[in-house]
């Protein structure tokens, strides 16, 4: 995604999301049941829907919102 001349990633959005929400990505993603790593990885293969809106869900934003920047 491009925002102005800035490449926003999928896993930089989430990172923001958690960190607002006073979680680690670590801890996100072994309370989601995934492995280590595996959202870091969603910028190079994107994740099915359903695990995306499991995310977004659990930092109470629209799978939207996790895609795009948060303000």
């Amino acid at each position: 995604m491009t925002i102005g001349d800035s490449e926003v990633s999928l896993f930089a959005n989430i990172k923001k999301l958690a960190a607002k929400e006073g979680v680690s990505i670590a801890a996100l993603e072994k309370e989601m049941g995934f492995g280590n790593g595996t959202m870091r990885r969603w910028d190079d293969s994107p994740p099915s829907s359903d695990k995306l809106q499991k995310v977004a869900d659990r930092l109470n934003v629209s799978m939207v919102s996790s895609v795009n920047i948060a303000t």
